[in-house]
């Protein structure tokens, strides 16, 4: 059985780790006080004491001996049952990664608790304990037994538990969230070992389906990459080296040098990029740069040099987008991003892309100036819109093509707000770290990215008989 690398496999809980991640230095900056998305959450909860009894029953169900000892057990004996006994010992294993991760994090953190928790002197807040634990049990038990219609309860559990938790006001909004991702995260990596050492565990994957080969030679003439977890990192880290390029060189060249500057650049790349005949990872991946850099300088011009209100311009470019990709389907009759092998289909693609970027950039800079979500918030709120068309593709059927170009839309508000986050001034919500900085290491992290993607896009081409 084939078994990918490691740093492949791993990919996914790094992604799903990400959130807890952000809040945990957002936390760390502000010396473990509310975030504002904690305090906007807290007041929206506090008008709805209806909803304490029920918070009440489901918290009791995730801690205590209840939640932490019986529920587990019972959990594990219905895997033995439907399983094996190697199954019931992965979910109890899951189990206590979760809870050492909290703990250990709780120890080191030390997050006072909300003044609405009545627990003078305890500073164990972050992250929460109950929705970790929920969402560990929640997300093995579906794994373990392989039922996909049982997908929602690893969803709809640890959301009542979030929800519970914030309602007693035992915990910030921040606590929970980021739990939701510890906990998911050891879930997943709790399969990933189990897949290497206790196979037998886990369920039969399906043998992908037997489709028809294309002609000898016709893959090396696919323009852009394949869709795979490395695509996806190395989009977000464009997204916010954009965002992050795009406000240094502003601030640092002059409104006008800049954005000529950036024309230059992107028309430059883009040609550089058409003039191949096949995906070459430095040319694709320098135009996807270039298109963010120009295409933020690009929206933030409208708003601000024409002052277009972003509700408009949001509407605006997500109805170019929604009427390139008609044209696109027309024309061509397919949107597959696996099928760009012309010309025709790679100016479809790109025109496609310069509207997402647009569109992404419009809607994030909605939500950032009409909420008061933050900048942490705003990363949150995209990272669980992003995980909408994944779980729809994944689990749930989703029609491939519409959920990766909605992914690729979602991606540019989040990296972009991540940027923000860590190079904004602290006085304007951000961590400090500085716009320069950030734009250095994205830079370095996207050069590295590109070039272990290069090293492994080599191999398909020499298969084929193309020289890389």
């Amino acid at each position: 059985m084939h078994r990918p690398s490691l740093p492949r496999a791993l990919a996914l809980p790094l992604l799903v780790l990400v959130p807890f991640v952000v809040l945990l230095v957002a936390v760390l900056a502000v010396d473990g006080a509310p975030l504002g998305v904690d305090t906007w959450w807290a007041g929206a909860v506090a008008g709805a004491p209806g909803l304490t009894p029920a918070a009440r029953l489901v918290s009791e169900l995730g801690g205590g001996v209840v939640g932490g000892v019986e529920i587990p057990a019972a959990l594990a004996a219905l895997v033995w049952w439907l399983r094996s006994r190697a199954a019931a010992l992965v979910l109890v294993g899951g189990g206590v990664l979760s809870l050492a991760a909290t703990q250990v994090t709780k120890h080191l953190l030390g997050r006072p608790r909300p003044p609405t928790a009545g627990m003078p002197g305890s500073f164990d807040s972050f992250p929460s304990g109950h929705v970790a634990n929920a969402t560990t049990l929640a997300l093995l038990l579906v794994l373990l037994l392989g039922v996909r219609w049982l997908w929602p309860l690893a969803v709809v559990w640890p959301g009542a538990m979030l929800l519970s938790r914030t309602v007693l006001g035992v915990h910030w909004l921040s606590d929970t969230v980021a739990a939701a991702s510890l906990g998911a995260a050891a879930a997943l990596v709790t399969v990933l070992l189990a897949r290497r050492f206790v196979p037998q565990a886990l369920p039969a994957r399906p043998r992908p389906a037997v489709v028809a080969s294309r002609p000898p030679g016709t893959a090396a003439l696919v323009r852009v990459p394949q869709v795979t977890a490395v695509f996806w990192v190395l989009k977000a880290l464009s997204t916010a080296l954009g965002e992050s390029t795009s406000d240094w060189s502003v601030q640092t060249l002059g409104p006008v040098p800049a954005v000529l500057a950036g024309l230059v650049l992107f028309v430059v790349a883009l040609t550089v990029q058409l003039r191949a005949r096949r995906y070459v990872p430095a040319r694709y991946w320098s135009a996807v740069v270039a298109l963010g850099v120009f295409g933020t300088m690009g929206a933030d011009v409208v708003h601000v040099g024409f002052g277009v209100p972003y509700a408009v311009s949001s509407a605006a470019y997500l109805a170019l987008l929604a009427g390139v990709l008609v044209v696109w389907a027309r024309v061509e009759g397919t949107l597959d991003v696996h099928e760009v092998t012309t010309t025709r289909r790679e100016l479809f693609y790109w025109a496609t892309v310069v509207a997402t970027f647009a569109a992404g950039t419009a809607v994030g800079d909605l939500v950032a100036t009409t909420t008061a979500l933050g900048y942490a918030g705003a990363v949150l709120l995209f990272a669980v819109l992003l995980a909408v068309p994944w779980a729809g593709y994944r689990l749930w059927g989703w029609n491939g093509v519409a959920a990766f170009w909605t992914a690729y839309v979602l991606t540019r508000p989040l990296g972009a707000s991540v940027a923000d986050l860590l190079g904004k001034p602290t006085a304007d919500g951000g961590l400090g770290v500085g716009q320069g900085v950030v734009t250095a290491v994205l830079a370095a992290a996207i050069v590295v990215g590109v070039a272990l993607h290069t090293r492994r896009a080599r191999a398909p081409l020499a298969r084929v008989g193309v020289t890389p």
